[in-house]
């Protein structure tokens, strides 16, 4: 199960690292498109804090620390990207009572 679990970690990588890859040369390519990607985030933001069930469901889990790990994960991601952290959504995402989480 471990062996397994590791496996399906490293195939997610393997996705999320691509997809960056592929904005981050279409916004050097097209400046414009960063604006673009900007929406598309701020539309899918719940996403960025992840399953809003495992969240609720599970009580050993520390909001907090789980959350500033997600928005480190989206620094990090816009950094990959070459596109603008929007600091907002930054610390939307560090904020537990955000409405998006606790859907």
């Amino acid at each position: 199960l471990q062996q397994g679990y590791q496996h399906i970690l490293q195939d997610e990588g393997r996705h999320v690292g691509g997809g960056t890859t592929i904005i981050r040369e279409l916004v050097e390519e097209n400046p414009e498109y960063e604006e673009i990607v900007r929406d598309v985030i701020e539309g899918n933001k719940e996403s960025l804090i992840g399953f809003i069930s495992y969240q609720l469901a599970n009580p050993d889990l520390d909001l907090q620390q789980y959350q500033e790990l997600k928005a480190r994960q989206y620094r990090q991601r816009c950094k990959e990207m070459g596109i603008e952290v929007n600091e907002t959504l930054a610390e939307e995402i560090r904020d537990p009572d955000a409405q998006f989480v606790r859907v």
